[in-house]
């Protein structure tokens, strides 16, 4: 029989397994192993960051912000874009999980929010 170790090794090299389930089963493991940080961490992937502040820097991403024309489709936004090209993923791993399934596997989206498209509206508009 397989130690728990070796189930979540075998897990990690098995494209059918997600994240999430690896995840899941590495908190099991180290809450046995008494490793408090790593359960900590893993808790906080699988639930998500409580901000965007406290995200690791590899959940911190850079893209080309965009938007969608109902005539032409997708546009890259002009102007100065640099406070909107990078994001904190702070969102659970399902949920990212979710994220990718529901988009091609070279684009995912995230919504700015109102004020930010307030603001790049007003930046991009032609001034009178």
């Amino acid at each position: 029989m397989a130690t728990i170790i070796e189930q979540i090794q075998r897990d990690a090299l098995d494209e059918n397994v997600s994240v999430s389930s690896l995840l899941r089963r590495m908190k099991f493991a180290a809450a046995k192993l008494n490793l408090g940080a790593v359960e900590d961490w893993v808790e906080q992937e699988l639930s998500g960051y409580q901000s965007a502040e406290s995200v690791p820097a590899y959940r911190i991403i850079y893209g080309r912000p965009m938007s969608q024309n109902p005539v032409r489709g997708w546009e890259q936004i002009g102007g100065s874009v640099e406070g909107i090209s990078k994001r904190h993923i702070a969102q659970s791993i399902a949920s990212l999980e979710e994220l990718i399934g529901c988009n091609s596997p070279n684009l995912m989206t995230d919504d700015l929010g109102q004020a930010s498209v307030r603001a790049v509206t007003a930046a991009i508009s032609p001034k009178s």
